[in-house]
């Protein structure tokens, strides 16, 4: 997974884990993908688990920021809200006109 976030140059990383493992699995997509790409946003979906979810992303994240869900309407959401500034901000890059060239 960590090579496919490298080599698709991802802002955004989902993980989707289900049980038995879904916790500790996706503990450990958590770590390595924020040692590797510290930058990039995370969201976990974690499936047919029944809990508290704060205690949940208190036992599986490895940075603050990365949102721990239960629902697939609650990961589309997310995903859309992260996604969105992550596009305006592509669009805005490829529209600016680039500096011109230096004088020699």
């Amino acid at each position: 997974m960590v090579d496919e976030v490298e080599k698709r140059k991802a802002d955004l990383v989902v993980i989707s884990a289900l049980p038995p493992s879904a916790v500790a699995h996706s503990r450990y997509l958590c770590k390595r993908v924020h040692a590797r790409f510290p930058d990039a946003r995370m969201i976990i979906g974690l499936w047919l688990v029944k809990g508290d979810v704060k205690r949940l992303r208190d036992r599986i994240t490895c940075v603050a920021d990365v949102l721990v869900v239960t629902t697939l309407g609650s990961m589309q959401e997310q995903i859309h809200q992260m996604a969105q500034p992550l596009i305006a901000t592509r669009m805005a890059e490829a529209t600016t006109p680039s500096s011109p060239p230096p004088r020699p």
